[in-house]
């Protein structure tokens, strides 16, 4: 009889110890999980980014380059502070239209 019980003891630590273990293999999933949605979460910030920066550089040059085609020298275009703060501004308004905010000064891009 107390071999029996000694058994029936034996399976209850035994069922313990492995609701434990997938307890904790559950959570470790779920903190997985987590880290994988926030790294795709900020790798889709930095694709939106990336994809403002050239349509603002795209657009700035497209612009120079017509003043070039006009043959206009005297172009706020040609001058690279004219050009950052046209790209900077483009950004701005192309990142707000996706639902992020853009500090030219830092290179900050958070969501609104």
């Amino acid at each position: 009889m107390a071999g029996g019980l000694d058994l029936l003891g034996g399976v209850a630590v035994n069922n313990f110890w492995r609701g434990r273990q997938e307890a904790t293999s559950e959570g470790a999933w779920q903190a997985h999980a987590g880290a994988l949605q926030r790294k795709l979460d900020e790798a889709n910030q930095k694709n939106v980014f990336l994809v403002a920066l050239h349509d603002s550089n795209n657009y700035v040059l497209q612009l120079a380059l017509e003043a070039l085609q006009r043959g206009d020298s005297k172009s706020p275009l040609l001058k690279k502070d004219a050009r950052d703060a046209l790209r900077n501004r483009h950004m701005a308004e192309s990142l707000r239209s996706k639902g992020y905010s853009f500090d030219p000064a830092s290179g900050d891009v958070r969501p609104l």
